[in-house]
């Protein structure tokens, strides 16, 4: 089959002739290059040559970059090198590689059906890493002849800086993009690069957010501590309190029996003997008149309560002072008024209507009612110490 073909794989007209034999002889001195430099040049072309299967063809494309001139120009001048530097300027003017980007095209058809590549210049193009697409300035004409056999020539590109990626458009519509195996290095080095950062990245934010989770444990563990403690010295100011409190009651409790046993004897009245002289029987006051004193002295406990709250209710301030002991009393004397009593206590003057008593016997009674600020409504509370004296029962302590 070779032997038949053999008149279509050369480059078989006059005017084609110069380029078909630049072509070959490109070609045919690096693979004829002695051994030492082979494996440099071979390099070069291994890492820039890349191929592509058509339906019944076999395409590849050779690029020849501008690093191989120096390693072909020793393969070829051997140990006497090229003093004069002719060499390397014939074959860079041979590639055009000062002002082109020279692409060896090669389509092997391997079956009777010609391969149909016109126009090659709308068909063949370089595609940059920008997207952008740089079509050839000149190739073979050959190319736009129907394709049998082996067909090779050059394709010139306008020079070209940084990576690009030949694409042919077959005659089926495929487009068969060549990467060049340096290019497929370099992306798939870059991919590993990128999946690398990715996992850094996933690894750095699984690590801050590590150290978040173990700063907002330790935080919460200290605030956990601080409660701890901050309930600890809570209870411990609890129980002084109401040891102050207790020894104040005990105190209060004491001055109102004084103060009722004192105003029993004023009221009782008496004799007064002198010794020295003849018996005078002291005249005896005036009897009281009846009022808030005389009726507060006839009350029971519960009468004191529910009064007293009734009157609160009111806001009636000059009749709850009718219920208290004398210590209290004093107490709201100091204050100036009975309002200025409550109001220190964070009290209010006047209790709402819906307030209610909570009655469970002994020596207090507390009186709950709700406060409203703005749309809020808040249960609250104050209670009433009760104290028993030799005229009846008091209040003796608002809080």
């Amino acid at each position: 089959m070779s032997a038949a073909r053999a008149p279509e794989v050369s480059f078989v007209t006059k005017t084609r002739r110069i380029h078909g034999l630049a072509v070959l002889a490109v070609f045919l001195t690096v693979l004829a290059a002695p051994a030492w430099g082979r494996a440099a040049v071979e390099d070069i072309l291994d890492g820039r040559t890349a191929f592509h299967w058509g339906r019944n063809f076999l395409c590849w494309v050779v690029h020849y970059p501008e690093d191989i001139v120096d390693p072909w120009v020793r393969s070829q001048a051997g140990a006497g090198g090229d003093p004069s530097g002719e060499m390397a300027k014939e074959f860079r003017d041979a590639l055009r590689l000062d002002d082109s980007t020279p692409l060896l095209l090669s389509v092997h058809v391997f079956t009777a059906e010609p391969v149909i590549l016109k126009q090659l210049s709308e068909r063949f193009y370089l595609e940059l890493e920008n997207g952008e697409r740089v079509h050839p300035e000149s190739y073979e004409s050959v190319f736009d002849d129907p394709l049998t056999g082996l067909v090779q020539g050059l394709v010139f590109f306008p020079k070209v800086e940084g990576p690009f990626t030949p694409v042919l458009k077959a005659p089926s519509g495929r487009e068969l993009a060549f990467e060049f195996p340096e290019e497929r290095e370099s992306r798939i080095r870059k991919e590993e690069a990128e999946k690398l950062r990715e996992q850094y990245d996933e690894a750095a934010t699984a690590k801050k957010q590590d150290v978040e989770r173990l700063v907002r444990q330790a935080r919460r563990e200290a605030l956990d501590e601080a409660e701890a403690l901050w309930q600890e010295d809570l209870k411990e100011l609890r129980m002084k309190l109401e040891e102050i409190a207790a020894q104040r009651d005990m105190l209060r409790r004491r001055l109102d029996e004084a103060l009722a046993a004192a105003a029993a004897a004023k009221r009782q009245g008496g004799r007064v003997e002198d010794t020295g002289g003849p018996k005078v029987t002291q005249a005896p006051e005036e009897a009281p008149q009846p009022g808030p004193a005389a009726e507060e002295r006839g009350w029971g406990r519960n009468q004191v309560v529910e009064r007293f709250v009734v009157d609160w209710k009111k806001g009636d301030h000059e009749s709850m002072e009718r219920y208290l002991s004398p210590a209290l009393r004093e107490e709201v004397d100091d204050a100036g008024s009975m309002a200025a009593f409550l109001k220190g206590r964070v009290l209010p003057a006047k209790l709402p209507p819906d307030a209610k008593i909570k009655d469970e016997g002994g020596e207090t009674a507390k009186v709950v009612y709700a406060s409203k600020v703005l749309f809020v409504r808040t249960l609250e509370s104050a209670e009433l110490g009760l104290f028993r004296g030799a005229g009846g029962w008091f209040v003796g302590r608002i809080e």
